[in-house]
């Protein structure tokens, strides 16, 4: 894999997380949200698009309904926010 943050086999370490919740994960929007992490989990993020680095994920168990909460008004800020229903 190319990018520098490599997931794909967090399944394989013996742990069963709902929720993955990740800063500076330095992803470009070229970078596949399969590339990430296995499709056990719904990906959402935001990429730093004009310097190196930087980044946020939130990753949910496919189990759960989830809706991502608009924060388009906040557009120079590197977060992201999901509901997530039980």
């Amino acid at each position: 894999m190319s990018c520098p943050f490599e997931l794909c086999n967090i399944d394989s370490i013996g742990f069963n997380y709902n929720v993955l919740v990740f800063s500076e994960t330095w992803l470009k929007t070229s970078i596949l949200n399969s590339e990430i992490l296995c499709s056990k989990y719904q990906i959402f993020r935001k990429d730093r698009v004009c310097k190196k680095g930087g980044g946020v994920l939130i990753a949910v168990d496919t189990k759960y309904t989830t809706n991502l909460i608009d924060l388009n008004d906040f557009l120079d800020i590197e977060f992201v926010g999901v509901s997530i229903f039980t």
